[in-house]
């Protein structure tokens, strides 16, 4: 699928599927020169291996569809607003950054982290122990083969709604001012993120299934492939500097906004944005 569309796609369209369009769909993207397959957990190599060319052995190879590339050339700040009657309003607030190969893609994560990665970041504490404006918040990095994105998500009041985008931006604005001493990221703030990323990447690997995806993403989207100890030695040799230069790089982009709730007029969130 091409970014930014609906995979799961529209009502309508899913009743008027029929099996040749699953057919067409399998005869245009699973050839055996377009598939890997990854076997995790307590497994026999071997036997794996044989099962492997037993099953997937006789598999075409043919030319496969492929995406579209992905064409960015943002010139403002850009709303969506889908109007539903909901008890809190859903925000996501956020800017363009990296595709996977980038360099780039650790610091924004240890930035992400810094920002609305658990109780001790800076939005949670603004925007929810702070002001109370939110029921969650949080903020993710998140890379893909030609594009990648820093948002943060949350779950507002709709009455307080313009207070909760306006801190967000607020704490992008000042995170990204690096000479701004007040609101210069710490070494605190940064040993704090790093142990978060650490902790979350290690039990998640405890899955098999994790496993898996983990080196199969790599074999299927990267030029190399890490072991989980020389990724976290990655962030681990992280510095100051590199998510001070990332935080100024990409915090000042063009904002984009995304907003479900009970609004008429996505006007007013325009607005906030410039």
């Amino acid at each position: 699928t091409a970014m930014g569309w609906d995979i799961s796609g529209e009502k309508d369209v899913i009743k008027k599927i029929t099996r040749e369009d699953f057919v067409s769909y399998m005869s245009g993207l699973y050839s055996a020169s377009n598939m890997t397959v990854v076997v995790a957990g307590g497994i026999d190599p071997k036997k794996s291996l044989e099962m492997v060319k037993k099953y997937f052995g006789g598999m075409n190879v043919f030319s496969t569809n492929k995406a579209f590339p992905v064409s960015e050339d943002q010139k403002s700040s850009q709303v969506l607003l889908r109007q539903r009657k909901t008890e809190q309003a859903h925000i996501a607030l956020g800017v363009r950054t990296v595709p996977l190969e980038s360099a780039d893609r650790y610091p924004l994560s240890l930035l992400s982290a810094i920002l609305g990665g658990g109780m001790s970041s800076r939005l949670f504490h603004e925007i929810r122990e702070k002001r109370g404006l939110a029921y969650y918040v949080r903020t993710s990095s998140d890379h893909y083969s030609d594009c990648g994105s820093l948002i943060t998500t949350a779950g507002v009041d709709p009455k307080r709604i313009d207070e909760a985008i306006k801190v967000i931006i607020e704490e992008y604005h000042n995170i990204s001012k690096i000479k701004d001493q007040r609101s210069k990221i710490t070494k605190e703030e940064m040993q704090r993120a790093k142990e978060l990323i650490k902790g979350h990447f290690v039990l998640e690997l405890e899955d098999s299934r994790s496993v898996a995806s983990f080196y199969g993403n790599q074999e299927l989207l990267e030029k190399q492939i890490y072991n989980p100890d020389e990724i976290i030695e990655k962030m681990q040799r992280l510095e100051l500097e590199d998510v001070e230069r990332v935080a100024d790089k990409y915090l000042s982009r063009y904002l984009n906004l995304a907003v479900i709730g009970n609004f008429e007029d996505g006007q007013r969130f325009e607005k906030l944005l410039k």
